[in-house]
């Protein structure tokens, strides 16, 4: 009886170690496919980050200063798109044959920014000044 003991703890020993090398690769696999962060990948926040909505919670009033914090923010962006908008739209429409389509690109980009679309167009077309402009119907961005 006493003799099988010597040859059961290498072998549950040997075990382990394969066990624990199938989990590590099993681990691994499951990290490449972006499944779990395991050890070559960090995730990208901390685990603090869940307790923002503890913040919010108790103190309402944060959320609105970062609200309006954003909306400024927001409005510059919003005109420095606007401004590259009637760029793009500008060097679109003096091309010899209009391509209707980068029109129609540019302007679905500013309904999705919320701008006015057609006073955009609008614009761009006063300063090209051409009368050989595709009517603004054609260029509508789908809705």
């Amino acid at each position: 009886m006493g003799s099988w003991h010597w040859l059961v703890w290498p072998a549950l020993a040997i075990g382990a170690v394969v066990v624990v090398f199938g989990l590590d690769r099993l681990g691994l696999w499951l990290e490449d496919r972006g499944w779990l962060y395991y050890r070559r990948k960090k995730p990208t926040s901390s685990p603090m980050t869940a307790l923002v909505a503890i913040q919010q919670a108790i103190d309402p009033g944060i959320r609105h200063v970062v609200e309006v914090k954003h909306h400024q923010r927001s409005e510059k962006e919003k005109a420095a798109d606007r401004e590259r908008l009637v760029a793009l739209l500008v060097e679109v429409l003096r091309s010899s044959p209009v391509n209707i389509e980068a029109v129609r690109l540019y302007l679905a980009a500013a309904k999705e920014m919320g701008l006015d679309w057609q006073s955009l167009y609008e614009e761009a077309s006063m300063a090209v000044g051409g009368t050989q402009l595709p009517p603004l119907d054609d260029g509508a961005p789908d809705v």
